[in-house]
């Protein structure tokens, strides 16, 4: 965790390799990326902060989701799908890489 100098948010930093890096895309259901540096092997991304961490920990210690929330989570995720095929573009999707936000909240 860090924050970012000029807004003071919080904000997470995500180490890849850039033999792993793709191309970036901006969507309303991804974490935001404020920014990013890189050395010769790695690229740094400057990442939103997800405050309530990931979405499968908390279906995890809290136990299974209401109907409402879960149509809402699966609305958001289904959007950020449509999305990325739209753009033709690959993600690796695991529960543990939903992040829970406040923007998730409906």
């Amino acid at each position: 965790m860090a924050r970012e100098k000029t807004s003071k948010k919080i904000v997470v930093i995500k180490v890849i390799f850039k033999k792993n890096f793709g191309k970036i895309i901006w969507y309303p259901n991804f974490l935001r990326l404020y920014g990013y540096f890189h050395d010769k092997h790695r690229v740094f991304l400057v990442l939103e902060y997800a405050e309530n961490g990931e979405l499968y920990k908390h279906l995890q210690k809290d136990g299974p989701f209401t109907e409402h929330k879960a149509a809402s989570y699966i609305s958001q995720i289904a959007d950020a799908l449509v999305y990325l095929q739209k753009k033709k573009s690959f993600i690796e999707i695991r529960s543990q890489k939903i992040y829970y936000c406040q923007v998730m909240i409906r």
